[in-house]
């Protein structure tokens, strides 16, 4: 009967864990994507620059789709125009959303 008590209390934290954390998530990502639209220029700067104009930043997303955009670049396209960190970091989200779903 412990095992049972001590199985249910781990659900329970994790579903917990998941409500508040998943909560804060999609309140800091709906804000990230308001503000995003609000000031364009802090989020694209290659785009509002004209030396630093490239293909890649000047395509237009919505509120959301940026998203999927982001991850639909292929990793020549992204070296070529936002550099090997750009790449790094992209990669990282990647696993962290594998490792997550």
């Amino acid at each position: 009967k412990e095992v049972k008590f001590a199985m249910a209390g781990s659900s329970v934290a994790l579903y917990t864990t998941v409500y508040i954390y998943g909560g804060i998530f999609l309140l800091l990502l709906t804000m990230h994507c308001l503000v995003r639209n609000r000031f364009p220029m802090a989020f694209s700067t290659r785009n509002m620059v004209p030396e630093l104009r490239c293909p890649l930043a000047s395509r237009e997303f919505g509120m959301f789709s940026w998203i999927f955009g982001v991850f639909l670049a292929s990793d020549r396209e992204m070296f070529e125009q936002c550099g090997l960190d750009a790449i790094a970091f992209i990669r990282m989200v990647q696993m962290g959303f594998k490792i997550s779903f």
